[in-house]
């Protein structure tokens, strides 16, 4: 087996998979989103415990970069192990110690970023294992780290160590700014901003958020299904890794693009379309912040999959109706309406179905 289900994590990300076998089912966690995404994921714990009195273990949690929609979810879920009877066995974050080193004693910005650093010391949870101690990146044009679990294979495409050393640039600027307030509030009326004249709402590829830059992205292997989990990582360092990773050894063809950013235009381009060649595409938000995602988004991926049917999976039906909406085109398939609990999709069997090895019968649920 080999699911993914993107819980409701408001406009944040909470993707969860789920792979091995009934009897031994692991887990790996990608993002929390923010505190609103806490029902959903402690309904989705319940719902894998189901009637057994056990504790769920949680391989590995991966935090793909320090914004408050991704990292808010994942403190609250770690500080709350025991009373949701769960175990967080291994994380990957690039926080304060990987950022500044372990003697720094600078009073620093990304509150949450800080807490969450502590919090995984405090816990003895093992941090960044096959690192090191270093951050999860990329060291050269020829680092592609890769880590195996139970079969399943999990290679990073970003961030390189330039992307966070701006990010250390830019964690330090926001100290002096009681602490980065301006800096944070600022972000957030440029992002919430539909002002044309700054071009970053309507230029694709324009995404500069240091932040962002910093996103932990991974191509995830398992069962000859490949799934691309961009974070917000920035389209160029997606496709540029992607395409080196190419030259040194087989990947097999991406099953399943989760798009960066929440399906922002700023975090997409037609060379990265082209470059990924997905015939799924998932996108994790609610739109409520943002008005993500954003409906050139999915003219990119049309354009450049002219002769090619294109399949957009949702975990908010009101997103997947807006979307439904504004695209006329036959080679647009949305995805089964999202459940209560988001939107599970098995990347087995939908691989198999694209490929021709799979004759589906029934309804046409997750088509």
């Amino acid at each position: 087996m080999f699911t993914l289900t993107m819980l409701k994590a408001g406009n944040g990300d909470a993707i969860w998979l789920t792979f091995g076998t009934s009897e031994k089912q692991r887990h790996i966690l990608v993002d929390a989103g923010p505190a609103k995404a806490q029902d959903a994921i402690s309904q989705h714990v319940d719902l894998l415990r189901g009637e057994k009195d056990c504790t769920v273990e949680i391989d590995l949690l991966i935090v793909t970069h320090s914004d408050g929609d991704h990292i808010n979810g994942a403190y609250w879920l770690m500080r709350n192990q025991k009373k949701l009877r769960i175990k967080i066995k291994s994380i990957w974050f690039n926080g304060y110690r990987e950022i500044f080193g372990s003697d720094s004693l600078d009073l620093l910005g990304y509150k949450k970023a800080e807490q969450l650093s502590a919090l995984t010391e405090y816990l003895g949870i093992r941090h960044n294992e096959g690192f090191s101690g270093e951050p999860v990146a990329r060291a050269g044009d020829d680092d592609f780290p890769c880590t195996c679990i139970d079969g399943l294979r999990l290679t990073v495409l970003s961030p390189t160590v330039e992307r966070l050393k701006d990010l250390r640039e830019d964690w330090s600027k926001a100290t002096k700014k009681a602490p980065g307030k301006t800096y944070r509030e600022t972000l957030k009326e440029l992002e919430s901003s539909a002002d044309d004249t700054l071009g970053a709402s309507s230029k694709p590829g324009s995404d500069n958020s240091p932040p962002n830059g910093s996103s932990i992205a991974l191509v995830v292997e398992y069962e000859e299904a490949a799934v691309l989990l961009a974070g917000d990582a920035f389209a160029g360092d997606i496709q540029t890794s992607l395409s080196r990773l190419r030259t040194l050894r087989k990947v097999g063809q991406i099953d399943f693009f989760k798009l960066s950013h929440h399906g922002c235009v700023a975090n997409i381009t037609d060379s990265l379309v082209t470059c990924v060649a997905a015939p799924h595409y998932l996108i994790s938000t609610d739109g409520a912040t943002h008005n993500h995602p954003d409906v050139e988004t999915f003219q990119i991926i049309l354009r450049n999959r002219p002769s090619e049917e294109s399949f957009f999976h949702f975990n908010y039906e009101p997103v997947r109706e807006r979307i439904r909406k504004v695209m006329n085109d036959n080679r647009v398939s949305l995805g089964s309406e999202p459940t209560q609990s988001g939107m599970r999709l098995d990347l087995v069997m939908l691989r198999a179905q694209i490929s021709g090895r799979y004759e589906h019968h029934g309804d046409d649920d997750e088509q």
